[in-house]
């Protein structure tokens, strides 16, 4: 396993790179981390079954919580702009009907 720092002034966490065995086969890989990890450290790699080549050093399911949290915020501000639009177009339309009786 070998570290580095993978954001501005070290706050982004670390990218690791490391190898592990599965199945009867070899893989190496690299991950995200939020904690640093030294050569020679024993980690979790979590992979699927099917395919170790699809790995990570976090829980895919925590990975997908994460996901999920970006889609609800994204939805939100999708809701709030098109509100915002909406409310837009009928403030203008009631001032120009206003204007022209």
């Amino acid at each position: 396993m070998d570290c580095e720092s993978s954001g501005r002034g070290g706050g982004g966490g670390y990218y690791c790179h490391y190898m592990f065995e599965a199945g009867g086969g070899q893989y190496k890989s690299g991950s995200h981390v939020n904690a640093y990890r030294k050569f020679g450290d024993t980690v979790v790699v979590y992979y699927a079954s099917q395919d170790p080549a699809m790995n990570s050093l976090v829980d895919f399911s925590s990975q997908s919580r994460s996901n999920k949290k970006l889609v609800y915020i994204f939805l939100l501000i999708t809701a709030a702009l098109v509100s915002f639009v909406v409310y837009s177009k009928a403030t203008a339309r009631e001032g120009s009907e206003q204007r022209t009786t």
